[in-house]
């Protein structure tokens, strides 16, 4: 019988009940193996748990099976969109339910009752497949039985021992001989690791129930395994006969395998992972530079595989694609040589300073693709020819693509395929398999024309909104505003066809910043248009910032798509066809509210735990922009909430004394973080941050610490210098101790971001760590702008291992660069030691372009690795090296 261990979780009341009754919170309910921070994510036939006071009267286990609806006295029960849910136990602060293999897919509500008594309602999203590895309490290390391969294999691998995974304050435990979490791994060798979530079953399972001994199950989702890359031998996949809601894996070491590895387990399109062996402090492993090859490009890694890279160097300027690409193989220790050219992953981009990268990593999986240039381009693109890179085997092969591409992409979320984007002004993409063949279609879109006149209409007042379904939705007004001439929507199809236009509503026009102007007066970056974002899942709504025309307070508009419905099938032929409508409606923040949107930046804070959308409010009309360089700061005291559900808008108001910043700004799962405003000098770093729980409207501060010679430790102005951990709301953050600095034409800069290394912040328990640079090292390189939008910012944190890692710059003159780790429960610095001869661990700042791409490097968290090139003194690539697992 399954128990999950007891988590502590601190949650807010939301009511007043009696004191009979047990009392949940909106995060009381998280998944019950992966104990991931709320809002819950749950599958069908998977293991919740409830946290909560005055649950049970006691500690009740369920001893029989099926699993029981009711345990305890008076008896405690769990209700799931009204239905009892199967019960592991119950206990004064913790339930375990199983989610019944009824409940349909999407939002769920969890009530619990006791007695007569019950509580109020809690949600969780129920999903069709959602797998969590079941691991040894407080590691990434899943449990795992060794198992003794026998002499004449049978065709299915006998049972389980039975595994209790505890009860509150329970470890884990087994009759199995069950393998401790550091112990090695050996080529060959059989391990049987279990999961939950791996979806439904033919025959199906019986809610409450472990699979029947006698019966033999399929899996409807396909199940593959990977241990570092590698595809596992032997793979065999069961529900438990002996636990409920569980699922066991049994398969064999493959024999490249060493004896620390990163498992890997997909179901269908999703996966989960684990470290397998010790985990020791980190270390590299380098390779030499193919001869010849001194300078390098780009970098990377497969979703998987730590140990296998591509090396692509300069993009040659006439025939624009990269040049002198190897593949280097660190297991087998070779470096292989392309002949071709490799294209950028989109060479027609419209920004042709963004430059592509050369090879697309699928999730889960081993393989890396890229588009070939040919010797002369084909008639219907510019590519035939598609390279995919087994890593894993470590061979590649090219196959022809049937019609042409001019883009690649990955597929659609975590996928494992790829799409080509079909050549001649469409976005219509075929979707492949990773042996190149195709295998379904994705719909056509096309391209809408440049420039974007619509009648009179021709100036863009608000952000781009897609909806479901290919529709688009652009925001545009003519030239000259006036009565009867005023801002629309208009809707487009998915051939680029106007199907309606709707003005919006009457005394409405969207929040428009001006452009931001450079030292010179003229507008410089993208325009500044009012916010605007779709809906959440399975709406078909676009939301837009605006202001009254009075100029007396702010608001949100909502743009409601209507979808026709599909035709009849006995409908006559030349029946008229439905079409989609737009409706508007103006929802008003209370009286004389604005949205501080004082910068070009605008953007709304989403927040999918309640379908809400925040932003930092104030009572004072904003409209100018602010430019830290002159002087100037954009602050509210406020965050304006609107629910897109039932269009209720609220406030939440820290403090008279709170003043939230507007530049620095974020949300985790259902924190939303603020900088400082209260700040005297543009750019200083913040060294406290406002944390507002949008799903209770709670506020807390957090402070951070003083460095060890006692100097204020704070998080510069500026997003791009922040990564976020959902499962744990934690923010990771470049620390800074320094000044403002002056550059040479009198402007203020920001501090030095990283030269106090990195804050890491528990949005829910409001607490912070602090992990200081080790000594001979200045600050961290965060990265160019334009690998932060790819998320290849140059630090990070791995959380399945609980380590923090960046790309740091040394001291002296001129100085190195190394990569420095910090174990974040003990705080411990590694700087992980590089060859005699090497001098930096990313391409020195000056060298071939550098302006548009200083890092040669890639991190995979799933693979648990980072990769980057090395270089001497004379800023020359001498080798490559990952660290791995």
């Amino acid at each position: 019988m399954f128990r999950a261990p007891q988590v502590v979780v601190s949650f807010v009341l939301l009511v007043a009940a009696a004191a009979a009754a047990p009392v949940i919170g909106v995060r009381s309910v998280t998944n019950g193996v992966s104990l991931a921070d709320a809002p819950a994510t749950v599958p069908r036939g998977g293991i919740l748990a409830i946290h909560g006071e005055g649950l049970a009267s006691e500690y009740v286990g369920a001893d029989t099976a099926p699993l029981p609806t009711s345990l305890g006295d008076p008896p405690v029960s769990v209700l799931i969109n009204g239905a009892a849910a199967p019960l592991f136990f119950v206990s004064p602060n913790q339930i375990n339910a199983q989610v019944p293999w009824e409940t349909p897919a999407g939002r769920a509500e969890v009530v619990v009752s006791i007695g007569d008594e019950t509580s109020g309602a809690s949600l969780v999203q129920v999903a069709t497949v959602n797998l969590t590895l079941i691991r040894h309490d407080g590691t990434g290390a899943p449990i795992a039985e060794g198992l003794a391969p026998p002499e004449d294999p049978p065709a299915e691998p006998t049972g389980s021992a039975g595994i209790g995974l505890g009860g509150p304050g329970e470890p884990p435990s087994a009759t199995g001989e069950v393998l401790e979490a550091n112990t090695a791994i050996s080529p060959g060798s059989m391990l049987r690791v279990f999961a939950a979530g791996t979806g439904e079953t033919t025959p199906a399972l019986v809610t409450g129930s472990a699979a029947a001994p006698d019966t033999t199950y399929e899996l409807v989702a396909p199940q593959r395994a990977f241990l570092g890359g590698l595809p596992v031998d032997s793979l065999f996949v069961k529900p438990s006969t002996d636990l409920v809601g569980v699922y066991e894996m049994t398969f064999s070491v493959p024999e490249m395998a060493g004896p620390t590895e990163v498992l890997r387990w997909v179901a269908g399109n999703q996966g989960t992972s684990g470290t397998m062996g010790p985990v020791n402090e980190p270390t590299a492993r380098y390779m030499a530079a193919p001869a010849g090859v001194t300078f390098a490009d780009r970098i990377h890694l497969s979703s998987l595989n730590p140990y296998f890279v591509s090396l692509s160097g300069a993009l040659d300027d006439d025939q624009g694609c990269y040049t002198g690409t190897h593949l280097l193989d660190f297991r087998r220790e070779s470096a292989t040589p392309l002949t071709d050219c490799v294209l950028p992953s989109w060479p027609n981009a419209p920004n042709p300073n963004n430059q592509y990268r050369p090879f697309e990593a699928p999730a889960n999986s081993s393989v890396l693709a890229a588009l070939i240039a040919p010797p002369a381009a084909p008639a219907a693109g510019l590519s035939d020819q598609l390279l995919l890179v087994d890593t894993a085997a470590g061979t590649h092969e090219t196959v022809a693509i049937e019609g042409g591409a001019d883009r690649l992409q990955t597929g659609l979320g975590t996928s494992s395929t790829l799409r080509l984007e079909r050549p001649g002004g469409t976005s219509g993409a075929v979707v492949v398999d990773l042996s190149g063949a195709p295998i379904d279609e994705a719909p056509s879109v096309a391209d809408l024309p440049v420039p974007l006149v619509v009648d009179d209409l021709r100036f863009f007042v608000a952000q781009n909104v897609n909806l479901p379904g290919g529709y688009r939705l652009r925001f545009l007004e003519p030239e000259f505003v006036g009565e009867g001439a005023g801002p629309q929507a208009v809707l487009f199809d998915t051939a680029g066809s106007v199907v309606t236009k709707v003005p919006f509503p009457e005394g409405w026009a969207p929040l428009q910043p001006p452009r931001r102007l450079n030292p010179n007066g003229d507008p410089v970056g993208g325009l500044s248009l009012a916010p605007a974002t779709p809906g959440f899942a399975g709406e078909t709504t676009a939301y837009v910032g605006v202001r009254k025309a009075d100029r007396s307070g702010d608001g949100v508009v909502a743009f409601e798509l209507t979808l026709p419905p599909p035709a009849a099938p006995d409908a006559p032929p030349d029946s008229p066809e439905a079409t989609a409508t737009l409706t508007a409606t103006a929802i008003e923040f209370p009286p004389g509210v604005y949205a501080a949107n004082c910068i070009t930046g605008v953007r709304w804070l989403r927040i999918p735990a309640n379908r809400s959308l925040a932003i930092v409010g104030t009572d004072i009309e904003l409209y100018e922009f602010a430019e830290p360089r002159e002087g100037q700061i954009c602050t509210g005291d406020r965050v304006v909430v609107f629910n897109t559900e039932s269009r209720e808008v609220s406030e939440i108001s820290p403090g008279e004394d709170v003043r939230l910043d507007v530049w620095l700004k974020g949300t985790v799962n259902s924190y939303a973080y603020f900088g400082d405003g209260a700040r005297e000098v543009p750019f200083r770093a913040s060294t406290r941050i406002h944390v507002v729980d949008i799903t209770t409207g709670t506020y807390q501060e957090i402070a951070f610490p003083e460095d060890e010679a006692g100097n204020p430790v704070g998080i510069p102005y500026n997003n791009q210098q922040t990564q976020h951990i959902a499962s744990e709301s934690k923010l990771v953050a470049l620390a800074t101790v320094g000044n403002t600095r002056v550059n040479n034409a009198g402007f203020l800069l920001q501090p030095f971001p990283g030269d106090a290394g990195l804050l890491v912040v528990d949005l829910a328990q409001a607490t912070v760590t602090h992990l200081p640079l080790p000594d001979g090292f200045a600050r961290v390189e965060p990265g160019s702008f334009q690998l932060v939008q790819q998320g290849r910012r140059g630090f990070g944190m791995m959380p399945v291992i609980n380590r923090a890692f960046a790309n740091v710059r040394r001291t002296g003159a001129p100085p190195g660069t190394g990569i420095v780790t910090w174990d974040v429960a003990t705080q411990a610095a590694t700087v992980i030691a590089l060859p005699e001869e090497a001098y930096a661990t990313v391409r020195p700042l000056g060298g071939p372009g550098a302006g548009q791409r200083p890092f040669v490097w890639d991190v995979k968290e799933d693979a648990r690795t980072i990769a980057f090139g090395v270089y001497n003194q004379g800023r020359d690539l001498i080798g490559v090296a990952v660290v791995g697992p």
